[in-house]
């Protein structure tokens, strides 16, 4: 009995897959900003899975990101250096270090990675106090949601990710329901062991009676 147990056990972890399937579901928002004659626009954005934000701290000249849910409530707050910003070094023909500065461009171009969470709203940018540029983030997330890309996210059921549409079908939930019907085919063989045990006549075959002479 025991080695009867022991094999539905293993045959049902073997049928059943695992939970974890190997998809980093952690996103960034990449946004393409481009300084022009003193203002900032937004040149093209885009939602990506397992990217790295490239926020780095800028001590001289630094940028402000706040990232903003609809309710006006802070996320997250991040320093960015300013891309406008140069840094100007001359050398002597002997490659030694005879001069440097730091100089300021009108116009400069960068990709702005952030993390990503489902409740923002908005992305406002700083330079000081002076605000640079507010992104609605909403439309961006919505079209996101709403490609074809075979990934289910649970963040976008708001926007009617079409690749949830068949959610019951995917092999994880068939190996889970296969799981749980091999569970119940094991308790019952038990509950059918255990009755045997008890009282074995109630599953012997009754006895033929001899015809009446």
């Amino acid at each position: 009995m025991k080695k009867l147990i022991f094999s539905f056990c293993l045959l049902i972890l073997l049928s059943t897959p695992t939970l974890a399937q190997n998809i980093d579901l952690t996103k960034a928002i990449i946004l393409n900003l481009e300084f022009k004659a003193g203002s900032l626009f937004l040149q093209d954005s885009r939602i990506v899975y397992n990217y790295p934000p490239n926020l780095q701290a800028a001590p001289e000249a630094e940028l402000q990101i706040k990232i903003l849910a609809a309710d006006g409530q802070a996320l997250g707050q991040y320093s960015e250096f300013d891309p406008r910003v140069i840094f100007a070094d001359e050398f002597d023909e002997t490659g030694k270090l005879i001069s440097g500065g730091v100089s300021k461009s009108e116009e400069a171009s960068w990709d702005l990675i952030l993390p990503v969470w489902p409740t923002m709203a908005r992305v406002v940018i700083f330079e000081g106090e002076k605000e640079l540029l507010t992104i609605d983030t909403g439309e961006i997330f919505k079209n996101f949601c709403q490609a074809k890309n075979e990934i289910c996210d649970p963040d976008c059921k708001a926007f009617k990710d079409p690749d949830c549409k068949a959610e019951i079908l995917t092999p994880l939930n068939l190996g889970i329901l296969g799981g749980a019907a091999l569970i119940i085919i094991l308790a019952a063989v038990l509950i059918v062991i255990k009755k045997k045990r008890r009282g074995g006549d109630d599953f012997a075959e009754p006895k033929q009676e001899p015809p009446a002479g």
